[in-house]
Order: structure tokens, then C-alpha cells, then sequence
């Protein structure tokens, strides 16, 4: 990387005999010792390359030298040379060590001791040779070493990383594919294949591997690369992405530290058109300021992922892709446009994309069909969203119907399910439901109890319209998990909601936090109350109700792996105090 240039003329401090000729080149002449001086400043540690030319003019018999020093401290010999007939132009070449940051003088003098004087230190009776000297110009150029560039990481792209694990394929966003390092579709450089599919770029030429993608889709998504240092190497690794030949970010330098260490480098992609693109990798590492290419490093990669980034937003721009239609995406958009402003941000989209994403209720289908089964039942959901569920349950063979009390929201789902035969929402109030005394098989009560000001009363209401023998699936937040899932506030379930909810509102007040926070505290105050199993089972006991099971094992299992050696009574009792949601199945006995 070029560091500076300078003109023959542009020197700081000369002595003796020197001229400034055409082209602001400087001539010394040998009647006299004579040199000239360049100041530069070099901002950084390691290896620097300093060229100088010289110049002999072809009608010139006469020879020309000289000697380099940097800092008063010898460096090397401009080799005697003469014009040969013609213009002999000569670039010499040295190598700078530079330790320290700042100031430096380059001094460039006529005189050229004899052989075994490297050192220039004037002896008794010894005078060195004086030479013309005809400077066109100097440049000093930084190495391009490994070693320098990790000399000056504040000077680089070189976002470091040492010692950090494997974070995995975030799980909150919807894969769109995934390619093994080797299913790359060209490279150039040094490129080779290694065990397990691995790829890895050597650093002895400028490599990259470049892999074509098919992206049907519009909007964020997110790439995430997983690289390998292996235990028994000590060199750095490192890369940069680009999407379409554009930059996209930098993989971060990093090494073993004497382990094997897999390290994922996540990056946002904004795809505007939807088709074709190439990912390309390259093990280059560049300046931080103009993005210039500086060293190349070692890089392996296992593998790239990209996963669709799950926004509403998302869903609007690919619809396909949520299997929702026109409808239901214009719909939407007037829904969201109609949402009452909450301080300074929305209600928060997490909950609202989980009733979108149809493959979420997928867990409810497995569980109620433990029970009862789902194929050729009449179902009941209180409180539907926006008809996920519906979808996936008319999907296995039910006949069902949704309730909503906001009237926006009924017909959003409508929207949405208009194309399914045996599924439809109406707006209804939970404590009054408008169907006769025996009607559904099964009733869904999801995340409902928690927002409504008498559960007794709603639960004897399920409990009519529940044909004999049918089931209910109640599910709600666990007070005695310590996180309030509402607010995200921790050990707020353990003290009264009033207090809870006085606490939300003074922080929502706080400059410093963000929007989407602020959006998620407000809902604490749309809470009427927050129940454990142990509050529940007191309202399910007054009515004739028989509990068939408590929280599914393997589901606590899914969020806390490290409980599945445990005995399975412990793991049942932790799932009542620890999980973070709590899931009921009754069924209605006889009177």
C-alpha cells in the first residue's frame, strides 16, 4: 500500500552543492559532500518498502551514486550507474523496520564508501567516492505482511476475533438455504478443498470463491458464514464478503487460541430484486479508510447460510413465501397503517409474526393429537391473531372457527383464510359466545387468560360450549419463570402487577430506551393478571374438568437441553416452576 510520493525537489534540508533541474528533479553535485533531507510522518509499525530514482541522461559519460539513510542510520547503496548510451532510469529498493509512529528523515547523499564500511564511520586516511546523483523521486510503500498489518489493527478493517464460540444459525428467521464451503460455483487463487467439505484460501495470492444463489425473494435477509481455525495453527484468518461484486462487511480476523474454534460472521443483505446474485468471499483485509486491499490472510469456510430476516415487513414484500395472500398482504398494510401509535413506538411485531408463521403451530397440532384427534373436529381458538393457527389446524383436517374481539383483526384473518373451506373468524366477546351448549371438540385458549379481567367467568364459558369428552388447550405466561415475557423484565413476576406495571411506565419514560422496548412495556398494561399452574388448577378444580397433562416434557427439553439426563419427576416439576409458558389439556367430564 502506497504511503506517500514525493518529487526530488520536494525535500526538507540539503547541504553542500545540489541543483533543482526540469521536471523538479534534484541533481547533487561531487565537488562537495553533498546530500538532501525528506521529512515524512508514517502512522504505523512494521515494514515499509522506500523506492528512490535516479536518473543518468544519455549524453552524460559521467557516473552517478549515492548512499541512503534513515535517521541518521545507514541503510543501503544506490549502485553506481552511468548512462549506457541512452536515458538509464534505476530504481533502488529498501527495507524500512519501523518501530515507532511518527517523524522520520530520509537523507540521500552522494558519497558511497569502499566495501567493508557498512556502517559509514569515517576512518584515518579513508574518504568515500563522490558521485553525481540525479533524483527523480522517492515513495515509500507499507508491506503487505501479516505481521505489519496485525502491528496496526487500528489502522485496519480487522474487527478481531479470539477465543469467541460458535453462535449457530440464529433461530428467528426462516432459511432460505444453506451451501457447504466446497459448492462454490468459481474461484480464483489458491483454492483447496479439505476434509469434510471445508474450503480454505491460501494467503500466497489475492483467492476468492464465489457462490451463485437463487433469491426469491425481496427485503432483509441475513448471511451468516462459518469459518475454522484448527487447534494446532497459530496464523490469523480473516476475509471480506461481497453480494454482487458490492462490499457487504468483513470476516473478523481471528485464530485458535489452541482449540479447535468455529467462529459465524453474521451479515444483512438488502435484496431489492429478486433472481440471481453471487456471494463472493476473498481473503483480502483492507485499510480502514479508503478500503484498499493491505495483506491477505488464511481463511476456511465450512459453510454459508441465509436466512430470511422475520419482519412484517418481510411478509408484505413475500407473500409466497408466508403462503398469504394479495388480499391479506393489502389488508395488512391498512391494519398496520390503522395501529394506534404507542408512546414512541408500536405494539411489538414478535408476537403478531408468530401468528403469520403457520409452521409455529406446528407444536400444537402434535400435542392436541395426543388427546383427541385433530382430523374431522369441530375446533374453537379464542383470541386467533391473524389465522396462523387456523390455517395449520384446517390443514390437518378440522373444521375450525376463531374468535377475535378487535373487528381490524377479524378482518385481517378473513383475508387470509377467505381460500379455505372450513375456517372462518368471528368477532365475539370470550365471556359470551355466541354458539349453543356442546359445539366444539376442542377449544384453544392461547395466551388469552393472562389480558382478560375475570377467567373464571371465560373458562366456565369454554367449558359450555365444549361437547362432552372434548379437550381444552390452555396456555399462558409462567409467573414463576423469572423474566417477565411481556416487558422483558427481570424478576418482575415476582412482585404485585401494579407495582410491575408502575416500574414499566417510569421506564418507558427513559430517554435511553428504544422504541420497539417502549412498544413492549406498554402491553404490561393491557395485563389483568399473571397466573402459575398452581392459580389455574384452583379455577379448573370448581368445574367438572379432569387435567390430562401439564407442559410437555420435550419442549422444556428444547429450551433447556442440559435437563434431559435429569429424573423425569424433577423435569416435570421444573417444568412448572421454570419454563417460560405454562400448557394445560383438560377435558370435559359428564355432568
Amino acid at each position: 500500500m502506497k504511503i506517500l510520493s514525493l518529487l526530488g525537489s520536494q525535500y526538507s534540508n540539503s547541504s553542500g552543492n545540489s541543483e533543482t533541474q526540469e521536471h523538479d528533479w534534484v541533481i547533487l553535485h561531487p565537488d562537495q559532500k553533498t546530500s538532501v533531507s525528506y521529512d515524512v510522518s508514517l502512522d504505523m509499525i512494521g515494514v515499509y518498502r522506500l523506492q528512490i530514482k535516479t536518473l543518468a541522461g544519455s549524453e552524460e559519460t559521467i557516473k552517478f551514486g549515492g548512499s541512503v539513510y534513515f535517521d541518521n542510520i545507514f541503510v543501503g547503496d544506490i549502485a553506481v550507474h552511468s548512462s549506457k548510451g541512452t536515458n538509464n532510469m534505476l530504481e533502488s529498493e529498501f527495507k524500512l523496520n519501523i518501530k515507532n509512529r511518527g517523524n522520520h528523515t530520509i537523507k540521500i547523499s552522494n558519497d558511497i564508501y569502499e566495501r567493508g564500511w557498512p556502517l559509514r564511520k569515517k576512518k584515518s586516511g579513508i574518504e568515500p567516492h563522490r558521485f553525481h546523483l540525479r533524483i527523480m523521486g522517492l515513495s515509500i510503500d507499507f508491506d503487505m505482511g501479516i505481521k505489519s498489518v496485525l502491528d496496526n489493527r487500528e489502522m485496519f478493517v480487522l474487527h478481531e476475533i479470539s477465543g469467541r464460540k460458535d453462535i449457530g444459525v440464529i433461530p428467528n428467521g426462516k432459511k432460505i438455504f444453506s451451501l457447504e464451503g466446497s459448492q462454490y460455483s468459481d474461484c480464483s487463487g489458491n483454492v483447496e478443498i479439505q476434509e469434510q467439505n471445508w474450503l480454505i484460501l491460501h494467503p500466497d495470492q489475492k483467492t476468492s470463491v464465489s457462490y451463485d444463489v437463487s433469491l426469491d425473494m425481496i427485503g432483509a435477509c441475513r448471511l451468516q458464514i462459518k469459518t475454522i481455525a484448527g487447534s494446532e495453527e497459530n496464523i490469523p484468518f480473516g476475509g471480506t464478503i461481497y453480494l454482487d461484486n458490492n462490499l457487504v462487511g468483513d470476516i473478523g480476523v481471528h485464530w485458535s487460541n489452541n482449540i479447535t474454534s468455529i467462529f459465524t460472521s453474521e451479515f444483512i443483505l438488502d435484496i431489492n430484486t429478486k433472481g440471481k446474485h453471487t456471494i463472493k468471499i476473498s481473503n483480502e483485509v483492507r485499510e480502514k479508510n479508503s478500503g484498499k486491499e493491505l495483506c491477505r490472510l488464511h481463511l476456511r469456510i465450512m459453510g454459508i447460510f441465509v436466512l430470511l430476516d422475520t419482519g412484517i415487513k418481510s411478509v408484505i414484500d413475500n407473500p409466497e413465501m408466508y403462503g398469504v395472500t394479495g388480499d391479506f398482504v393489502e389488508t395488512l398494510e391498512n391494519y398496520l397503517s390503522g395501529l394506534k401509535e404507542v408512546g414512541d413506538g408500536r405494539l411489538y411485531e414478535n408476537s403478531f409474526m408468530a401468528q403469520i408463521n403457520v409452521d409455529h403451530f406446528k407444536i400444537y397440532v402434535d400435542y392436541i393429537n395426543k388427546f383427541k384427534t385433530i382430523h374431522g373436529s369441530t375446533i374453537l381458538e379464542l383470541g386467533c391473531g391473524s389465522g396462523g393457527s387456523l390455517s395449520q389446524l384446517e390443514s390437518h383436517g378440522a373444521r375450525v372457527t376463531g374468535i377475535e374481539i378487535d373487528p381490524s383483526l377479524v378482518k385481517l384473518t378473513n383475508s387470509r383464510i377467505k381460500t379455505l373451506k372450513n375456517a372462518y373468524c368471528v368477532q365475539a366477546d370470550g365471556f359470551y359466545l355466541p354458539f349453543p351448549d356442546g359445539t366444539f371438540d376442542i377449544c384453544i385458549f392461547s395466551h388469552v387468560l393472562e389480558h382478560v379481567p375475570d377467567p373464571h367467568k371465560m373458562v366456565e364459558e369454554i367449558h359450555r360450549v365444549l361437547k362432552v369428552g372434548g379437550i381444552a388447550l390452555i396456555e399462558f405466561p409462567n409467573r414463576l419463570y423469572p423474566i417477565e415475557l411481556h416487558g422483558n423484565l427481570v424478576l418482575m413476576p415476582y412482585v404485585p402487577l401494579k407495582i410491575a406495571k408502575l416500574y414499566a411506565t417510569i421506564l418507558r419514560s427513559m430517554w435511553f430506551i428504544s422504541d420497539e422496548y417502549k412498544s413492549r412495556l406498554y402491553v404490561m398494561h393491557l395485563l389483568k393478571g399473571e397466573y402459575s399452574y398452581f392459580s389455574v388448577k384452583k379455577i379448573l378444580n370448581n368445574l367438572p374438568f379432569t387435567i390430562c397433562d401439564i407442559n410437555p416434557i420435550d419442549r422444556l427439553i428444547l429450551e433447556m437441553p442440559k435437563l434431559k439426563k435429569y429424573p423425569y419427576r424433577l423435569k416435570r416439576l421444573l417444568s412448572l416452576l421454570i419454563s417460560r409458558n405454562i400448557t394445560i389439556i383438560v377435558r370435559k367430564e359428564g355432568n
